[in-house]
């Protein structure tokens, strides 16, 4: 049960972090636009195992709640595209 829980939880937290650090160093690498692109890229590659973990999970306890982290990543993303334009 542990195992079910904290390998696909470590995977989005890591990827949570990946992309918090794409935002802030985005906009200083590239400028304010092309580094925003570049988060937001980023959290959609991400996101991809971020939402495999979150079926595995979900399918070996029963529990839906790691969804919310994804759809948080989504979002932030979403966000980071809006800064983008």
């Amino acid at each position: 049960m542990i195992r079910a829980i904290y390998r696909p939880m470590s995977a989005a937290f890591a990827a949570f972090a990946v992309l918090l650090i794409a935002l802030a160093l985005g906009p200083v690498a590239d400028g304010e636009r092309w580094g925003s692109l570049a988060a937001t890229g980023v959290s959609f590659v991400l996101g991809i195992p971020t939402t495999f973990g979150t079926w595995t999970f979900e399918r070996r306890t029963g529990i839906r709640a790691p969804y919310r982290l994804s759809a948080a990543m989504k979002g932030l993303s979403v966000v980071a595209m809006a800064r983008s334009w």
